[in-house]
């Protein structure tokens, strides 16, 4: 009796310590299980880390996005690698962690990417192309003289200063009383002595450049431009199009006589400007006109402003940007004289002057070219984009077709 007892008792301690070893590895299971998925969130969240600085890569160019790039995540490295094959990228991001025993844990995740153009015209690019972007561009010779005064009005800090640049392609010439606040530049010759230009420069850079890359303007359609800022079916049915389309086929004139005031009641908006086409004839301004909205006036034979004219938006309250734009294809000229107090973006292919006391607030740009003299003054006011579509790409965005990981 006694030995049996002595070998029961033994047998459950020896099956109590089979029991506590069981126990014990479970345990010990359990946490390696546990440690390992925590070692695999953290070469996942690497991994993820890698894809979206690849993703940013291709937001900045994808035509040409980096083959490779690397970086270390909260502690864990990753490796990605890009490869363009024609209208797809496929990046591949691989996060590493090691484990406690020195065992790589490694963590995959590929994505494939195209790049799509925004067909709906709704998005409107963040600034209006390079051409527009001067106070005075010219495609040909850009000659200043007499009392020009180019002047800056955005005040503020230094993070807010506009310089009032001119540039021409083929030779800047500069004479008289000519103050320009900001940098003259040609892909020609400038002609210009030392004070006529000071621009904001905290880098201390020339203010004149000569023989820099020439700025490239595009040919103007007329037609082409009012199609691609209403659409096909505005242009075929402008009377469908009211709120956004007035086309004029003989020549227009506004303002009446130099006393008299009249305001140009229009839907246009920022989104939606709206747009008089002057499909024949000249667009003359000789009185005061007011226009409150975005508009874009496009006149194949050009403008003619002269006289005690106050022209453009006087009661625009929005941000530092132009709202009207005015712009002639290669059958017309732009001409801005007398005491005209003219608001507004400027195209002209063929030629651009500007004579007597005239007052631009906008700017000024020409295939053709540029005479400017007498007393007029020049306030540089920043295009829109929003009046300029025609002339831009399509924008782009990038869109992930496929995604897996493991």
């Amino acid at each position: 009796m006694g030995k049996a007892a002595l070998i029961a008792v033994m047998a459950f301690t020896i099956m109590g310590a089979v029991y506590t070893v069981n126990g014990n590895q479970t345990r010990l299971a359990g946490e390696g299980h546990v440690a390992t998925y925590q070692h695999e969130v953290l070469a996942r969240s690497a991994a993820l880390a890698g894809q979206k600085r690849a993703e940013q890569a291709l937001a900045d160019d994808f035509d040409a996005p980096p083959s490779t790039l690397s970086g270390v995540y909260e502690g864990i490295p990753y490796r990605v690698t890009l490869r363009k094959v024609g209208s797809t990228v496929t990046v591949e991001s691989v996060g590493t962690a090691t484990d406690a025993a020195g065992e790589y844990l490694p963590f995959h995740i590929r994505a494939v990417y195209e790049e799509k153009e925004d067909l709906t015209g709704n998005v409107i690019a963040s600034e209006a192309p390079e051409f527009m972007q001067y106070a005075i561009l010219a495609d040909d010779e850009l000659a200043l003289h007499g009392n020009v005064g180019v002047e800056v009005v955005a005040k503020g800090d230094e993070r807010n200063e506009l310089n009032a640049n001119v540039h021409s392609n083929t030779r800047l010439r500069v004479w008289g009383n000519v103050n320009i606040e900001g940098f003259g530049t040609s892909a020609g010759p400038v002609e210009a002595g030392s004070g006529f230009f000071n621009p904001y420069n905290p880098s201390g850079a020339s203010p004149t450049q000569s023989y820099v890359n020439p700025v490239e303007i595009p040919v103007f359609d007329a037609e082409g431009f009012v199609r691609e800022m209403v659409g096909e079916s505005c242009l075929a049915n402008p009377a469908s199009c009211s709120n956004r389309l007035r086309i004029d086929n003989s020549g227009v004139k506004l303002g009446g006589n130099g006393n008299t005031t009249s305001i140009l009641d229009n839907d246009g908006t920022r989104e939606n400007p709206y747009v008089w086409y002057v499909r024949g004839g000249m667009l003359e301004i000789t009185g005061n006109v007011q226009i409150p909205g975005y508009v874009a006036f496009v006149a194949e034979d050009g403008f003619r402003v002269a006289g005690n004219v106050t022209l453009g938006d006087t009661r625009y309250t929005g941000g530092d940007e132009s709202s009207v734009g005015f712009y002639t294809g290669r059958n017309g000229t732009i001409e801005l004289n007398g005491n005209a107090r003219f608001y507004g973006q400027v195209y002209a292919e063929e030629s651009l002057t500007v004579y007597g006391n005239v007052n631009v607030h906008g700017s000024l740009a020409t295939k053709g070219s540029v005479s400017i003299g007498g007393n007029p003054r020049i306030y540089f006011r920043a295009p829109s984009a929003a009046l300029t579509k025609p002339w831009q790409e399509t924008p782009t965005y990038v869109e992930l077709v496929a995604y897996n990981e493991w």
